[in-house]
Parts: structure tokens; sequence; C-alpha cells
């Protein structure tokens, strides 16, 4: 069942605040956006797949976004996880202003009343307060550069040792902020639109506990069968248009080094779940281009083993993602764990969504991740490390990938 509304973007917003455990889905490429809330259901990851409901007869099989089902968020550090599920959604067309509500048949009656009458109260809701951006907060560097140094020549001594081929080496910046739920949203927002990143998601995890990500990666994508990962590796810094100078460097052959060891890490994590032979890579060394960096993707895709897995079962077998640890991906966290000076919580993770009507499974890489908790906001940049990495290169690369969140740094 649905029904269709006209409603802007600062409307939608007011929506979106009044909604308990809100999850914000947004693709800048496709312009497509969905908004859901008010779970009935949450759960652990061992009870996910126990508890999802089979799979019923949908009025919209072929649409491509989310309409009801899992959406939820898997941190890299082990014991963080929020998954709801959820029985209706909004998808807001950006040309149009139209607004397409989706009920379930296992929305409660009183939750899609409820939800009506939140829409028409909306309806000619004004913005209240000038836009809200990420780089208004005051961010400072949790560790010096000093610190990352001396992780930074550690990796390689431990690649020249033989431990490891590359290692994801991250740090973390945090800020002050006592944002509310809207003005979070509307930070979101600013920082997603326009972004050209597919993967940007907001989730709200508890009351005052936020996490939203303007992420360009995708992980682990299941749609009737077939999966997709799109590692990234290799990046330079934007502005503008793509040059040659640039498509050079970031075709270089130590870019394609890096990019390739996570291609064959996850090549091989896929094969654990796919059926035999049906792993291939189609698309080696792309360039992507977003607001503040051009990077160097592949595409590798598969056919899920159904008889075994199920996708998020095959989702939880190659968490986390390869590009965000290294290669081999257990003694890179071994590493990571012992080098990094703050723990990445959310950040490296993934949100993920399961539409189990449309047979739909997506989720991406936690990165350009912000986490807003207990009036503190923190968010991390890093890259790989390989046997030939230079200091200031690789330093400048983890700034330069969070310039559109933390704008200019507080020297500490």
């Amino acid at each position: 069942m649905y029904y269709t509304y006209t409603l802007s973007l600062i409307e939608l917003i007011h929506v979106a605040q009044a909604l308990n455990n809100v999850a914000i889905l947004y693709s800048d490429n496709s312009r497509s956006l969905v908004i859901t809330g008010h779970p009935s259901a949450t759960t652990n990851k061992q009870s996910i797949d126990v508890t999802h409901p089979p799979t019923l007869c949908s009025d919209f099989q072929s649409s491509k976004t989310f309409q009801s089902g899992w959406i939820g968020i898997n941190g890299y550090d082990d014991d963080l996880f929020f998954a709801g599920l959820y029985s209706w959604s909004i998808n807001y067309n950006f040309d149009t202003n139209q607004v397409i509500v989706y009920f379930s048949k296992r929305c409660p009656k009183d939750l899609k009343n409820s939800l009506l009458k939140l829409l028409e109260e909306s309806s000619g809701v004004k913005q209240s307060e000038v836009c809200i951006s990420f780089t208004d907060l005051s961010w400072e560097k949790s560790q010096s550069k000093e610190r990352y140094a001396s992780s930074l020549n550690k990796i390689k001594s431990y690649i020249k040792a033989g431990d490891c081929y590359q290692v994801n080496l991250t740090q973390r910046f945090e800020a002050s902020c006592g944002w509310n739920k809207r003005q979070a949203i509307h930070a979101f927002f600013h920082s997603a639109i326009n972004s050209h990143a597919d993967y940007c998601a907001f989730i709200e995890i508890a009351d005052n506990h936020f996490v939203a990500s303007i992420s360009p990666e995708q992980f682990i994508e299941c749609d009737h069968g077939t999966m997709m990962t799109k590692p990234i590796k290799g990046t330079v810094k934007s502005t503008g248009r793509i040059t040659k100078e640039q498509t050079s460097e970031l075709q270089n052959s130590k870019n394609r080094a890096e990019n390739l060891m996570i291609v064959d890490l996850l090549r091989n994590d896929l094969s654990k779940v796919s059926r035999l032979h049906s792993v291939n890579v189609t698309k080696l060394f792309d360039i992507e281009s977003f607001n503040n960096v051009h990077h160097l993707v592949s595409t590798i895709t598969s056919e899920i083993d159904c008889s075994k897995h199920t996708p998020f079962t095959a989702f939880l077998s190659a968490f986390p993602g390869g590009s965000i640890t290294g290669a081999p991906k257990k003694r890179a966290q071994e590493i990571i764990t012992e080098l990094e000076a703050h723990p990445r919580r959310f950040y490296c993770g993934s949100i993920f969504m399961w539409d189990n009507d449309l047979d739909k499974f997506q989720s991406n890489i936690l990165i350009r991740t912000v986490e807003i908790e207990k009036k503190k906001a923190f968010c991390w940049g890093g890259g790989g490390i390989v046997a030939d990495s230079q200091l200031d290169e690789e330093y400048m690369e983890s700034l330069n990938k969070i310039a559109h969140i933390t704008g200019k740094l507080i020297e500490t």
C-alpha cells in the first residue's frame, strides 16, 4: 500500500526528526532518498536471519530503493551493532518533490495512522535556522603527526618482516557538539547532497547517538542472488574535473598495487560464500570522482551460494571490508589494534539494508563518517600503507579525504 504527497526537503527533515531510531539512505548520483523510523523490532546480529520474515508480495517489485525490512549498523569494533525491522518507508523524488510512502503488510495500523498524520502536519513547515554543516564544528586532531609517523614506520617494518603487504592506518579527529537530532540531520544533508557519494546514510542508534556517513564506497550488495563489492584503493585530491596528471598519478604502480591487493583479498572473501567459479573481476582500476577526491575503484561480482548463505550471513562472512583493514586481513587487523591510538568504534564498519520483499541487500563502508554521542563528535581519516609509502603523502591523504567534513583543522 502506498500514498503520495508533495513535500520539500525541509518538510521531510521535520518528519525525520520526529521518528524514533530514524534511518536515512541517500545516493547522490541517482538522487534517491529513503527515510524511515519507528522499527517494529530490534535485534542482535545472531538473530537477524531467524527473525526476518519470509518474502512477501510487493506492488513495487521493480523498485530499486528500500521499501521495508532491516536497516542496521555493524561497527568495526565487535560489540557495536544495531538493527531495526522497519515496516514502512518514505521515498523522495528531488526533481518533483513527490513523496511516496510505502506501507508493508506488517505495518501496524496505529503506526500507519500516526505517520500519515505527521506527514499532513509537516506540510508548510519552514526552515527555522541557518544551514548547519559539520565544518561548523571546531575539529581537533586526537593525536600528533609524530604519533602517526611512528605507527606508519612500524607498519613498514612489519611489511619488511613479511607480516603483511598492506595495512590501513587511520587517525581520529574530535569536536565538541551539542547538536540535537534535527541539527545532526541538517548537517548530514548539507554534506551528502552534491557529494557525488552513492552510499550516504544516517542512523539514530539511541537518544543523542547518531552516525552520519557520506560514504562513496559500496561493501556487499546482493540483488536477486548476484553479489557485488567495489573496493576503493588509490586517492588524489580533487580540484574539479580530473586532469591528465591526476589520472597518471592515480593509476601509478603504487596505487594499482594497493588496489590489486584488496581485489585479491575480496575475491577470496566472496569465494567462501559464492557458487563455484562464479567470482569475477568485472572492472579493474576504474576512476570515480567525488567532490573532494578522485578514487581508483574496482568491481568484483559473484553468485551467492543460497544453499548455505543468506545475504546477511555472506555480509558477516566478508566483514570487515578489506579496503579498510589490509592484507592479509587477520594480521592487518592485529596491527591496527596495536598501533592506532583510538578505537574505530562504528567507523570502518557498515550500514546495511535488507529488503526481503524485493530480494535486495546493500551495505556501505563507513568511511567519511561522523559519530555523535555525549556532546562529542568524532570522525576518522586514513589510507593504505605499503612498503613504499611516504609519510607526508599518506598523512595529507588522510586529511584530504575528510576535508569536506572537518574544514580547517585546529592543530594540537
